[in-house]
């Protein structure tokens, strides 16, 4: 297993990048053509995607796969590019890797059953298939897809990300094959010689109490503790002191636990980190963007760089002490767009705490509106965090 990053930073020379991406790609990997080309493009580059793809095919032939987005922000090897134009390319050579492309429409996307995603991917979860997937924030809701794909495939690895180029609808696109969408998710699965190891690194710290969500409806929280949801968020944050409450005003923070786990149970990164979206005073309901239901708990969050670059390092080190994982062929990074500079105030983070870890893979990657990855066993859609997935041979061949 190989896998080849190439970054080109200006729009204009997109398409003379796309020319010697190939040539890279044709001297790095003696095998042949890749199998599975990752795309990440800027909002500058969404035009001229299909003539960009077309390029790959004409050089690789019809057996590539090829699957990508636009994000706000990309990433390249060593480099975090924030708020930047240009394209990221990746090209994996997978031997004995079983490759299933797949685009989802939104209607698709909330009715498909984990039986008919088995028979559209012609895959069964004994096949322990690995999948990336991203997927558009304005038409599909990224946590209901993941809960149908973890009953279609219970235990199989999942990462992914949510395309961040565009704030409106339709202005974010999806790479699967030769489509370019701007609805619905596009994925891959992943099956044979090949392991993804996917982790979440939150970036945010606790604070406060944990609380059981008394009262909920849809993406509303109503009550807490038996007790008016805008009530109790009142009394905390009285307790805060200033400077979490400057921090907390600025991008405030709740983290989400489903029920399951006994509170006295929870560790932090059994919580899911979400943005709260706001208040409605006349119906003293708490919006938070997410299904929530009563018996869940929350606990609020503080965006937080030595939180985030603790449990970054703490991934990274139990993977390299571990010689199976110390050393992986290639790595992806959906990193939120809240952290990088504005987080950590250095350029490059997350790249450097991986690569530096785990002996310089090639990573590409993007900031994302949101984040797919594990928690106990769930794939989650988490926001503010780092997802990673690093891929390794199985050793099959």
């Amino acid at each position: 297993m190989q896998w080849i990053t190439h970054y080109e930073p200006r729009p204009s020379h997109a398409a003379g990048a796309a020319a010697a991406f190939v040539r890279a790609c044709q001297t790095g990997l003696e095998q042949g053509p890749p199998q599975l080309v990752m795309v990440f493009a800027s909002a500058a580059v969404r035009f001229m995607l299909a003539d960009l793809v077309a390029t790959v095919y004409q050089e690789f032939g019809e057996g590539v796969t090829v699957l990508g987005c636009t994000g706000a922000g990309l990433v390249a090897n060593a480099r975090e590019h924030e708020q930047t134009d240009g394209i990221v390319w990746m090209a994996g050579y997978l031997p004995d890797v079983g490759v299933v492309p797949f685009w989802i429409s939104p209607a698709e996307a909330r009715s498909r059953s984990p039986a008919e995603w088995q028979t559209a991917l012609s895959l069964r979860p004994e096949q322990q298939p690995a999948f990336v997937l991203l997927s558009d924030l304005f038409s599909v809701d990224g946590q209901a897809l993941a809960n149908a794909l973890d009953q279609a495939f219970p235990g199989c690895p999942k990462i992914g990300g949510v395309a961040s180029s565009g704030q409106t609808p339709g202005s974010n696109r999806l790479i699967c094959d030769r489509q370019i969408e701007r609805t619905g998710a596009v994925g891959v699965a992943l099956w044979g010689d090949l392991r993804m190891v996917p982790f979440i690194a939150q970036g945010a710290r606790p604070v406060g109490p944990i609380l059981e969500v008394t009262q909920a409806s849809g993406g509303s929280i109503l009550g807490l503790d038996g007790k008016p949801v805008l009530t109790v968020l009142e009394s905390l944050f009285a307790g805060l002191s200033q400077a979490d409450r400057l921090q907390f005003q600025d991008q405030p923070g709740l983290g989400l636990a489903r029920q399951g786990i006994a509170t006295e149970h929870l560790q932090p990164h059994d919580f899911v980190v979400r943005t709260m979206i706001g208040f409605r005073r006349a119906e003293n309901a708490l919006l938070v963007g997410a299904e929530v239901l009563p018996g869940d708990r929350v606990q609020l969050r503080i965006r937080d760089a030595t939180i985030a670059h603790e449990s970054l390092v703490h991934h990274t080190q139990q993977l390299a002490r571990v010689p199976s994982t110390a050393a992986p062929a290639g790595a992806l990074l959906f990193t939120g767009q809240n952290r990088g500079l504005d987080l950590f105030d250095i350029p490059d983070h997350d790249v450097s705490v991986i690569r530096g870890a785990l002996r310089n893979p090639p990573i590409a990657g993007l900031f994302s509106q949101r984040e797919l990855g594990p928690v106990r066993g769930k794939t989650r859609e988490h926001g503010g965090s780092a997802g990673v997935a690093l891929f390794y041979t199985r050793g099959w061949s």
